[in-house]
């Protein structure tokens, strides 16, 4: 049984919590704990606010917004205007431009098209309820993201529901709203373009 949530919530509250700002070259004001790895870009007007780590040679857009406890691992690209907020953001992943990425997981590898969104709470205000390996669980949080494992493509515009698992190896074509835990694959929509 993983509780995966359990493990995101741990690494984001035990982020370092001590001032080390390491490249000399970068500009921005941030509020909070910021360390920043070697060969690391950050576009000065990006806004940065918590206990934020952020590895080796990434790249961070024009207007993106880092808050909360976030860390970025080595190799990271984030587009224009992304939000991150309290999630943990792997290796050699691509944050496509205006994205929303909250309380999330995502894995190594992970490419996401811009307008990519984690939607994460419920309408209702109830807890959210994830996969753990043997049955849904009630995760004891009104908020949280999604997993997303890593080797996966989602297309621009894809939005994720709360508390889902988005599986390793696949693809998702644009504007899918992932609802569900599906196995590894490839998934399309097919649509019918009517002339009236």
């Amino acid at each position: 049984m993983y509780r995966w949530w359990i493990d995101l919530k741990s690494q984001v509250e035990n982020i370092t919590k001590k001032n080390s700002y390491s490249t000399k070259d970068i500009k921005v004001e941030y509020e909070g704990s910021l360390i920043v790895g070697e060969g690391t870009f950050i576009s000065k007007d990006a806004k940065l606010n918590g206990n934020i780590v952020i590895g080796n040679n990434c790249m961070i857009g024009t207007n993106v917004v880092i808050r909360g406890n976030v860390k970025i691992h080595d190799n990271v690209k984030i587009g224009y205007a992304a939000e991150i907020k309290n999630s943990v953001i792997k290796e050699n992943s691509t944050i496509g431009p205006m994205c929303y990425i909250g309380d999330s997981l995502v894995e190594s590898n992970v490419y996401l098209g811009a307008l990519v969104r984690t939607s994460n709470h419920r309408l209702d205000k109830m807890n959210i309820k994830s996969w753990n390996g043997e049955y849904f669980e009630d995760t004891g949080m009104e908020k949280l993201g999604a997993w997303i494992k890593c080797n996966t493509s989602i297309g621009i515009a894809s939005i994720i529901l709360p508390g889902r698992i988005v599986p390793e190896n696949s693809i998702f074509s644009p504007s899918i709203i992932i609802n569900k835990n599906y196995p590894s694959g490839i998934y399309k929509i097919e649509q019918n373009i009517i002339k009236f």
